[in-house]
Order: C-alpha cells, then sequence, then structure tokens
C-alpha cells in the first residue's frame, strides 16, 4: 500500500504548530486514507499523530519541527508506530509537563517537541514539568533536565532514564527474557461485563437470590477489583459476579433473570454482552480463574502483585497471570522491578510526585524477568511465601478483632 512520500531535499527550514485533537472513533472514514498514507497509522490513534509525521515530511534534509501536542503517544500503545517513525531522526528536546493543567478549559496533557530531520547522534535533552509555578520555560526548564542516550528511542518503547538508569535497564534486558515470553503471553484481562451495577452484586443481593432459589450460587463467584489487590494479599470485600456465560440456561436460574430483568434496558444497548441482553460478552479463559493464579491491578502506586488459590474473578480493572509461581511473583513485587515499570509505564500524575502507574499489558509485556534456575529461585519463593503467611494471618486477626466490635 502507499505510505508517505520520501524525504526531499528541498523543504521548509522549519515546521512549527499545534495539531489539532480529534479522537480516533469521531474520524469515521477518513481514517481509511490515514491508513493508506502514514506509516505512523493506528485504528486508535488520535488526528494530531498524523500531523507529526506530515510535518517531517514537509521539511527539507536538516530542517526542525517544533510540535506542542498531547503527550499521550509516547506511552499509548496506538503511538507505538509514531514513536518508530520519530525516532529515525534527531529528537532534540522534550519536554514533558504530563497532567498538569497548562490549558484551563482542556485537558490536553501537552508536551512540546523539538525534532531535527536528521540521523539521531546526539543524546535528547528531556525536562519533567512538575509545576506551573514559573514565569518562563527558559527558567524552568534546566532546572531537571536530562540527556536521553538515543538508543533509548531506538525501540517501540521509550525510556527516559539517566545513563544510570539506563545502564541498569540494559543490564536487566540482557539477563532477561520478557515477560510475556516468560508467561506464554497469558496476561489476561478480567471480565468486562458492559454494566457492574447489573452483575457485580453485593453479599446481602447474593445471599437473597440463593435464599430464594439454591440454584442460583451456580452462577454466582466471588470477585476482586483492581483496588483489593495489594502487595501479596486479596482484599476481598465480599462481591460477586453473575457469570451468565453465553450459553448459560437462564431458565434454570429465575430468580438471577428476575434481578437482571431489572436492567434489561441497559443490557440491551451495552457493547460487551453475548448473544443475548442476559449474557456476559465471549470469554475464552474462564478457566483460567480457577486456577492458581497472580493478580495485579491496572493502576497502582506501589508494587501491587498478590496471589491467589481461592478461585476469585477479577473485572475489568484487574489483570491476572494464570501461573503457580512464587519466584515470579516475588520478582514482580520487589523494588527492582517496579524501578523497570516506573521508567516504561504512562503515569497518573507525576511519578516524582507519588504518581500512580498505568500497568498496562502493552507495557508489561517486554518487563525482564530472569529465568533463573531451581536453586536461584528458592529465595525468592521462600520471601513469598512468608509475605503470603503473614498477611494471611493478619487477615485473620483483622477478621476475628472486626466480629469482636460487632458482638459487642
Amino acid at each position: 500500500k502507499a505510505k508517505s512520500p520520501a524525504a526531499k531535499k528541498s523543504g521548509f527550514d522549519i515546521v512549527i504548530g499545534n495539531p489539532p485533537y480529534v479522537r480516533a472513533e469521531t474520524l469515521g472514514e477518513v481514517k481509511r486514507y490515514f491508513e493508506e498514507t502514514y506509516n505512523c497509522y493506528s485504528g486508535t490513534a488520535d488526528l494530531y499523530t498524523y500531523f507529526y509525521e506530515r510535518g517531517l515530511d514537509l521539511l527539507n534534509d536538516d530542517g526542525l519541527l517544533g510540535y506542542i501536542s498531547s503527550n499521550k503517544f509516547i506511552r499509548s500503545n496506538y503511538g507505538m508506530n509514531l514513536r518508530s517513525v520519530l525516532s529515525s531522526f534527531q529528537i532534540l528536546r522534550i519536554i514533558d509537563f504530563g497532567e498538569l493543567p497548562v490549558f484551563e478549559d482542556a485537558a490536553t496533557f501537552p508536551v512540546i517537541i523539538l525534532i531535527r530531520k536528521t540521523i539521531p547522534l546526539e543524546n535528547t535533552l528531556f525536562t519533567q514539568i512538575e509545576n506551573l509555578n514559573f514565569n518562563s520555560l527558559e527558567e524552568v526548564v534546566p532546572l531537571n533536565q536530562l540527556e536521553i542516550l538515543p538508543e533509548s528511542f531506538s525501540s517501540g518503547l521509550w525510556s527516559f532514564s539517566n545513563s544510570g538508569e539506563e545502564k541498569i535497564m540494559k543490564k536487566m534486558k540482557k539477563k532477561g527474557i520478557p515477560l510475556s515470553e516468560y508467561v506464554n503471553k497469558q496476561i489476561l484481562f478480567g471480565i468486562k461485563t458492559g454494566f457492574n451495577e447489573a452483575f457485580i452484586i453485593s453479599k446481602e443481593k447474593r445471599d437473597e437470590l440463593v435464599k430464594k432459589d439454591s440454584r442460583s450460587k451456580e452462577i454466582i463467584h466471588p470477585i476482586l477489583h483492581g483496588d483489593n489487590v495489594r502487595k501479596y494479599r486479596n482484599e476481598f470485600k465480599e462481591e460477586y459476579i453473575i457469570l451468565t456465560k453465553i450459553g448459560t440456561d437462564i431458565k434454570k436460574y429465575p430468580e438471577v433473570f428476575k434481578h437482571l430483568s431489572l436492567y434489561q434496558k441497559q443490557l440491551e444497548i451495552r457493547q460487551d454482552q453475548g448473544e443475548h441482553w442476559w449474557e456476559l460478552r465471549s470469554c475464552a479463559y474462564y478457566d483460567s480463574f480457577l486456577k492458581p493464579k497472580i493478580i495485579y491491578p491496572d493502576i497502582a502506586l506501589e508494587s501491587r502483585f498478590s496471589f491467589d488459590e481461592e478461585n476469585y474473578y477479577t473485572n475489568a480493572t484487574a489483570f491476572i497471570i494464570p501461573k503457580n509461581d512464587k519466584y515470579l511473583l516475588a520478582l514482580l513485587n520487589s523494588s527492582l522491578i517496579w524501578f523497570y515499570l516506573t521508567k516504561i509505564c504512562p503515569v497518573i500524575g507525576d511519578i516524582n510526585k507519588r504518581g500512580r502507574l498505568r500497568l498496562k499489558t502493552v507495557y508489561l509485556n517486554g518487563l525482564p524477568i530472569v529465568n533463573a534456575t531451581p536453586k536461584d529461585q528458592k529465595p525468592f519463593i521462600r520471601l513469598a511465601d512468608i509475605m503470603l503467611s503473614k498477611n494471611k494471618e493478619l487477615q485473620e486477626i483483622q477478621k476475628k478483632f472486626t466480629t469482636l466490635l460487632v458482638s459487642e
């Protein structure tokens, strides 16, 4: 298929701008043109991404491009192709404002990027702006400036680290294999109901349905949200999911059907559904929730990888790795792995001020895991067993304490 025209010797010396922000779902049929024309195309990419490639096309062979745009492409999945395009050129400077409200009337998450249309030979100057309490960028930019090596942009994942941190990350990559390979690509989403109000119920509602019809318990199961998942422990809040898989004979469960019927209008118009309005969407790995597994939330302020052998299901705010691997559990909860994640995952807020990470699969896939020998794994497994045992004991004490307070 046709792609962007090759770079020409003639062209503009400078291209500057503030590309328009238009979400992919509103682009309609014009997306076909972008797919046929631009190397940076992604089906979910915002319109502004194509302005980068077009701007570079318009430059002469030593021209400069300067844009202020959304920073979402830097770490988003849809920005992968654009990052590959930009990494072919000399990225001179990146000034990232994170989620600071630079523009009062719009949540744009801006970044300023300067690029020279030459091959990348020099370091990139990167500045993370931490607040807006300054008179001019010239004052604040040099204060927290890092020099980023060109190879930090060589892959589809960009990492903004100083030289010392970059060396650590290189060693980790050299000694480890990608997490996706280690777990055979088994990093799985929690269940997407499309309408939690209907399918996720309290203990009281679960008990009511079961009391009216004991068969109801066959399709009602305990569930965890991302917020229930903590480091080495799960805080079950006595919530349950109605698991009406595709093909469920709903006539066998009249009380459940009566409950879901209260939300029929909402369930009929949701996107995530099965063949009938009362069914959940198709899921090929329901059985994986019934295996020993590692669970972690989609957003976290610190390491929060837990282990489950109690057959919990999870909703869309948590991921599971169906693997009985306490070595991996301990490794994922280590400070070294968290350090690595802070360098590759999108940040909500400022990571230097306890910003939360978005633990998206696209980033965790490449997390380096050392495939250690059984002997070398033993200390990690021992640590995981100790932490799991202590947390279990603590939870039992808390239950007894709560029961005592209630009884009094």
